[in-house]
């Protein structure tokens, strides 16, 4: 198969850029139109330049959303399609709430995807930063069966139990960090400031030191 870098316009009027690999150029542009593109541009490109090309499109669309942002992006979408809503529309809806320009350009991304013809799984698939395999697994398994909304508000129940996990083990850790850091804090204020003063004191008795004492004093 050969390589093709395309410039082609969207179903909402947008221009997208991208790489894909086809028999030929005819084959690349009936491809691009089952995506429902419009061809603009199209050009066979070299194997080197192609996967040059292949990571910089892979670059710009990657925008990872966080684990809190995920599990209320999910218990959204969950909320909307089992209230009826047809998928596309549900993240185009949950897109419009997002307050992060990054979750806004992930779920926009993952819109086009099911816009051309797709399924919300695949669409997903092409952020794997932010879309886990185990959860595009399970929104696979709710399309299938044909319970996707069910499928998404256990899977959000899920991750909002994890966050809630890793709150209070952050929380737990928090106790013990701060106490080293103090005792940290403390020995090195006594071996700075406090032993110097007492080696001058032991300088003036004139005495053998212990061994012990010796070192502390070198450490100092």
């Amino acid at each position: 198969m050969a390589t093709f870098e395309y410039t082609a316009l969207d179903v909402t009027g947008r221009t997208r850029k991208g790489v894909l690999s086809a028999d030929t150029a005819r084959g690349a542009r009936k491809e691009l139109k089952q995506r429902r593109l419009t061809p603009l541009k199209l050009a066979e490109v070299s194997e080197k330049r192609a996967a040059a090309a292949e990571s910089r499109f892979s670059f710009l669309r990657r925008t990872s959303i966080g684990g809190r942002d995920l599990a209320l992006v999910t218990r959204q979408l969950a909320t909307l399609i089992r209230g009826g809503a047809p998928v596309e529309e549900a993240v185009r809806a949950v897109a419009a709430q997002a307050d992060k320009p990054a979750v806004r350009r992930t779920l926009l991304s993952v819109r086009n995807g099911v816009m051309e013809g797709r399924r919300l799984s695949e669409a997903m698939a092409e952020d794997d930063a932010s879309f886990s395999k185990l959860y595009r697994a399970m929104v696979a398994a709710g399309e299938a069966s044909g319970g996707l909304g069910p499928v998404l508000e256990r899977l959000s129940d899920f991750l909002e139990k994890m966050q809630a996990m890793q709150r209070k083990i952050m929380g737990a850790m928090i106790y013990p960090i701060v106490l080293s850091f103090t005792a940290i804090a403390m020995v090195t204020a006594l071996m700075v400031f406090v032993v110097p003063k007492l080696v001058e004191q032991f300088a003036s008795i004139g005495q053998e030191l212990p061994p012990l004492t010796r070192a502390l004093i070198a450490t100092s």
